[in-house]
């Protein structure tokens, strides 16, 4: 298996990919108008994992209902899935 990078290490489009499955057309596309966090640099888009997570996580397009991929590696620290309202509410009132 491959050495995954780092949370916060940048990713190009083609490598985030391969790790979610979501086709790096589509990423581009919301990266361009903000539903993916990337950056423009040498005229390509780059996200890191960190934010590719909460994308996959949070994300209003078609793949929010799947599972997550098979083999897919959180960056540690995150969730593993999206939280609902009525969880949020009761971790915060312990």
């Amino acid at each position: 298996m491959a050495q995954l990078e780092s949370a916060d290490s940048y990713l190009s489009m083609a490598r985030a990919e391969a790790i979610s499955r979501v086709p790096a057309a589509v990423l581009t596309a919301h990266a361009e108008v903000g539903r993916l966090r990337a950056l423009m640099h040498d005229g390509a888009w780059h996200t890191t994992r960190r934010w590719l997570h909460h994308y996959l996580l949070n994300d209003l397009g078609d793949h929010r209902s799947l599972p997550l991929p098979q083999g897919y590696v959180s960056p540690e620290g995150e969730p593993q899935r999206k939280l609902r309202f009525h969880e949020l509410s009761s971790s915060s009132s312990r």
